[in-house]
C-alpha cells in the first residue's frame, strides 16, 4: 500500500476515496541518524535516547483514552440496586519498551529503520471518506487545520492538542473510480473501517 508524507503529498490522488492517518514516530531521521551508517557511539547514543523518548510519547499518546460510565446492580429493581459511576485510563505494558531499552548502540539503526516501515501495522489514528473533495483537497484541509485551527472540532486540532506533529504523520487510501461515487455505500465503508479499527482520534 501506498503511503504519503509531507514529502511526497502533492502525489497524493485527486480523486475521491477512503483514507487512514498512521503515527510514523520512529525513523533514522527522527533520532538523528542521516545518511548511511557508521555513526560514532556518541551519535548512537543520542539516537537511542531520542528513540526511547519518542516511543513514550507514542505510547502516552494511544493509551490516553479515558472511559466514562454507569453500572447497575443486576437483578434488582432500579430503585433498590446499588450504581456505581467509573472512570477508566488507558496503560500499555512496559515490555516493549523494556525491550527497546535493551537494545545495544550497533542495533538502533536498524532497528529504527525497520520500525519505520512497519508504521501501517499498527491502528490507525483516523478513518474518514471523500466525497465532494479530492483526497489531495481532504489531506491539505486537514494539515490547514492542524496549522491554523482554533475552535472548530477538527481531526488537525485533535492532532496538535495531543502534542503531536504533522510530520510524524503517515497518510494512506484507496482512491475510488467514478464508478463508485454512491455516498451512501461510501459511507457505509467509512463506518465499517472506523468500527473494526477504532481510530484514536475519530470522533465520529
Amino acid at each position: 500500500m501506498i503511503t504519503y508524507s509531507v514529502d511526497n503529498m502533492s502525489l497524493i490522488p485527486k480523486n475521491q476515496g477512503i483514507y487512514a492517518f498512521y503515527i510514523n514516530m520512529i525513523s533514522p531521521a527522527k533520532i538523528g541518524l542521516i545518511g548511511n551508517e557508521g555513526f560514532s557511539n556518541d551519535e548512537l547514543l543520542n539516537a537511542k535516547k531520542l528513540l526511547i523518548r519518542r516511543f513514550k510519547k507514542y505510547l502516552a499518546f494511544i493509551r490516553s483514552d479515558k472511559l466514562v460510565g454507569n453500572l447497575v446492580e443486576e437483578g434488582k429493581a432500579e430503585h433498590v440496586s446499588r450504581k456505581y459511576s467509573i472512570i477508566a485510563n488507558g496503560y500499555t505494558s512496559s515490555g516493549s519498551l523494556e525491550k527497546m531499552m535493551a537494545l545495544s548502540l550497533d542495533e538502533i539503526y536498524k532497528y529504527a529503520k525497520i520500525s519505520e516501515l512497519l508504521s501501517i501495522f499498527a491502528q490507525p489514528i483516523y478513518v474518514g471518506i471523500t466525497t465532494n473533495q479530492t483526497l489531495f483537497d481532504r489531506y491539505i484541509q486537514h494539515k490547514n487545520d492542524f496549522e491554523y485551527g482554533t475552535d472548530k472540532p477538527s481531526f488537525g486540532l485533535r492532532m496538535r492538542k495531543n502534542g503531536l506533529d504533522w510530520d510524524d504523520l503517515l497518510f494512506s487510501c484507496v482512491e475510488l473510480g467514478t464508478d463508485t461515487h454512491n455516498k451512501n455505500i461510501i459511507s457505509a465503508l467509512e463506518k465499517q473501517l472506523q468500527s473494526v479499527s477504532m481510530p484514536l482520534l475519530s470522533v465520529r
